[in-house]
């Protein structure tokens, strides 16, 4: 959760409540069908979702197709196909709740323009 900490450090200062956590208990959850779904961060006052992809557990859109073919989730054994349409359903899921979703990739933590985002919607609802 080190990757977050900005935008976690950023609400704290502003008095926003945010959920966050891998441990299941700390996260924010949404129902999707009969299932819940579970968000990495969210901060419901102001409608955000972020979310971080391992590529261990996630597979990375951007790959080759050799590495997209090769990857398996290492628990459940899904293919990348079969993975990626639960994370489409999970982003999906969020946007029609009316939730702005960005995902940060492991491959690509750079999160200077998500979090500028998340800044200037912030500074833009409190004012």
């Amino acid at each position: 959760m080190r990757i977050l900490r900005p935008i976690i450090d950023l609400c704290q200062n502003i008095g926003v409540d945010c959920y966050y956590g891998a441990d299941n208990s700390h996260e924010w959850v949404l129902r999707c069908e009969k299932n819940a779904v579970l968000y990495d961060l969210t901060i419901p006052l102001f409608g955000i979702i972020v979310e971080f992809n391992g590529e261990a557990w996630h597979p990375n859109p951007t790959w080759d197709k050799n590495k997209w073919d090769a990857w398996k989730h290492p628990h459940t054994k899904e293919t990348a196909d079969e993975r990626r349409l639960k994370d489409d359903l999970k982003i999906q899921t969020a946007v029609n709740d009316g939730w702005d979703i960005y995902v940060i990739w492991e491959s690509s933590p750079d999160i200077t323009q998500i979090f500028e985002k998340i800044k200037t919607k912030v500074q833009k609802q409190i004012l």
